[in-house]
């Protein structure tokens, strides 16, 4: 009997480890952009209306395009 309850046990530890150790892998993310890149990607318009073409504007965007 208490033998069995050890190894219940220690299938019960070792799943919680299978499963917790690769969600914490997981959870930890990465961004590839600078504050600055997304800062940029934020202060531009927003269209109302996207076609498959691009974006479409009611009223005229500022145009600024950088090489």
């Amino acid at each position: 009997m208490n033998n069995s309850l050890q190894v219940e046990a220690m299938l019960v530890g070792g799943l919680t480890l299978i499963f917790a150790l690769p969600m914490t892998a997981i959870a930890q993310t990465y961004s590839p952009y600078t504050p600055a890149q997304i800062q940029e990607f934020n202060n531009q318009p927003i269209a109302p209306i996207e076609t498959p073409a691009g974006p479409v504007y009611l009223e005229r965007p500022p145009v600024t395009q950088k090489p």
